[in-house]
């Protein structure tokens, strides 16, 4: 077992921020994954600016696209 990616100081700062936050960003559901707003696949990384709690459905949903392509689409959607 290699040595943590995260300290406890680090990861004290990310629910600081709400990246525990029980509910989706995008839905408002229960929450549970942890979603990039800009997916890893297009350059985003996993500093805390660009990560944000969702629920399963919608970080599935969601796919790579950016999170307000996301929200985009859902208000088209109605």
């Amino acid at each position: 077992m290699g040595k943590p990616r995260w300290s406890v100081r680090e990861i004290m700062k990310y629910k600081k921020y709400g990246i525990s936050a029980p509910c989706c960003i995008y839905c408002g559901d229960q929450g549970g994954t942890t979603d990039h707003w800009i997916p890893k696949s297009r350059g985003g990384d996993a500093e805390k600016n660009n990560v944000v709690n969702a629920c399963p459905v919608c970080n599935h949903a969601k796919n790579d696209m950016t999170g307000e392509e996301f929200i985009e689409l859902m208000l088209s959607r109605g």
